[in-house]
């Protein structure tokens, strides 16, 4: 079944915050920015800046199985948010906030990363210098929705892909080392 992606999911762009982000350690909120993201965008490193909630609207604390979405950019990725902290996304993002019980929040970001959808939302792109992804395209993206069960099992595969990755490019790096360490070795003797 093919559903809009607006009539799944709430979407709101992130906090709009003035100048830079200064970490305050009396900040009562990690706040989510570009820097923070690892694995190719896929994964929220520990812990971003704090700051004070003060203005920060209700509605803009993540919650958990949130989608961030990389608006600006060349990399418009969808990652969930899954930490136990109170965190909110800078203004980079959009957020995405399921309503519909029968979409998987790990899912619909995988959904969104592959080329099908990632060629529709490139065809929206505005912008010279830094491109963006405007809401309205990102609102009418469609999605494909699968059974549950589908849905986990895609889950799944794609958790396992990329720990293969993971584990490949941790084996290029320590045969790299290797031989360097063979080829300097060479040269001593």
């Amino acid at each position: 079944m093919q559903i809009v992606l607006k009539n799944i999911a709430e979407i709101f762009s992130g906090h709009t915050v003035r100048g830079r982000v200064e970490s305050d350690p009396s900040g009562d909120v990690y706040a989510i920015q570009l820097k923070d993201l690892a694995k190719h965008y896929s994964e929220i490193t520990d812990f971003p800046h704090q700051i004070k909630s003060t203005g920060v609207p209700k509605n803009q604390f993540l919650q958990k199985g949130d989608i961030l979405f990389v608006s600006k950019g060349a990399n418009n990725f969808a990652l969930v948010f899954d930490k136990d902290y109170p965190a909110i996304a800078i203004s980079v993002f959009f957020v995405l906030r399921i309503t519909d019980k029968k979409v998987d929040p790990y899912y619909l970001a995988w959904y969104i990363n592959q080329d099908k959808a990632q060629g529709y939302l490139h065809t929206g792109k505005e912008g010279t210098m830094i491109t963006n992804i405007n809401k309205a395209t990102l609102e009418n993206l469609e999605v494909e929705i699968p059974s549950k069960d589908k849905q986990k099992m895609i889950n799944e595969i794609s958790k396992l892909w990329e720990r293969e990755v993971e584990i490949s490019e941790a084996i290029i790096e320590k045969k790299k080392k290797l031989v360097h360490t063979y080829l300097t070795n060479i040269i001593k003797k």
